[in-house]
């Protein structure tokens, strides 16, 4: 039968009733039988409801004890955050394992939206600042407990300091920068177009990163949790406010905080990060030493031709 997941939307085969989980985003669900006395019928699965933490230990499927606290990976629910608030719409998320069971590498591992992502309650500007603050100062903790939440809310926020940071460069170059005349785009035109083309930029290199984590091996948690990576890595751009400097340590910290997004939202080690941020870099050098090689070849046979003719 097919069950359509409630958080996620997407839908899976499955074979029976009760508690499982979504293979899609990791989701405990309750699917009731079609013959449920408490609703005289059939209904669509449900979001399971949080195993109590205070119930008397017994044992579970697993042989460890029910009490424990760490919740079954997937449970959808709602959990105390770092201030010991209840945070809604949390869950224990899986990770990449068979379908029909929840994935094992993050069994255990409680997941919530961020701050930004729920600015609805909290306002929109303290939503942005927390967000930034735990993305900048705390990236770790920040990505290991980001929930799928979509690519939206990620691109408004990488946009939001992304567009400060490009309108600050621009300021600055046109003010600083001498020699106006010998670039090719006006600095009154890179301030106009500078979101246009940082809003391409985001998707440009989020795809090109996401594709060297399917060339690692690491990607299997989707192009969402890379992009989100990326999107939440961009924060320090706000930083190329600051003339002079400022620029170099945007891009610098939040290359660094890219490394840390994709170790954790794609559940791999700090290594395989590493080449995933820098393979690309690392190809577009080639590129560049190829084409210097290429062209400084044909010089040397157009010189030899010469000096034969």
């Amino acid at each position: 039968m097919q069950v359509k997941c409630p958080w996620c939307q997407g839908t899976f085969e499955s074979d029976r009733y009760g508690r499982q989980f979504c293979i899609r985003c990791g989701a405990e669900l309750d699917l009731p039988e079609p013959d449920s006395s408490s609703t005289g019928g059939s209904r669509g699965p449900q979001p399971a409801a949080p195993r109590d933490e205070a119930a008397a230990p017994h044992e579970g499927p697993s042989g460890a004890p029910a009490g424990h606290r760490e919740a079954p990976a997937g449970a959808v629910g709602s959990h105390a955050g770092p201030t010991g608030e209840r945070e809604a719409g949390s869950h224990v998320a899986g990770s990449e394992g068979g379908e029909g069971g929840p994935p094992g590498g993050d069994r255990g591992r409680i997941t919530s939206p961020t701050p930004w992502e729920r600015r609805d309650g909290m306002g929109f500007f303290p939503a942005l600042f927390e967000t930034w603050k735990d993305a900048t100062f705390r990236p770790a903790e920040f990505f290991a407990n980001l929930a799928p939440a979509g690519v939206g809310p990620a691109f408004a926020y990488a946009m939001i300091f992304g567009t400060i940071g490009t309108l600050a460069t621009g300021l600055w170059n046109l003010l600083f920068v001498p020699n106006h005349e010998s670039s090719p785009v006006p600095p009154g035109l890179q301030i106009v177009l500078g979101p246009f083309f940082f809003a391409i930029a985001i998707w440009c290199v989020a795809a090109v990163v996401h594709l060297c984590c399917l060339i690692l091996g690491c990607g299997k948690r989707g192009f969402e949790a890379t992009f989100r990576a990326i999107a939440y890595s961009l924060g320090p751009s706000i930083f190329a406010v600051v003339p002079g400097i400022g620029s170099l340590v945007a891009g610098v910290w939040s290359l660094v905080l890219e490394i840390v997004g994709i170790q954790h939202m794609q559940r791999t080690t700090g290594a395989r990060a590493v080449a995933v941020i820098f393979l690309p870099l690392l190809a577009f050098l080639l590129c560049i030493c190829a084409v210097g090689l290429a062209a400084g070849a044909l010089g040397m046979a157009g010189a030899l031709l010469m000096t034969r003719g």
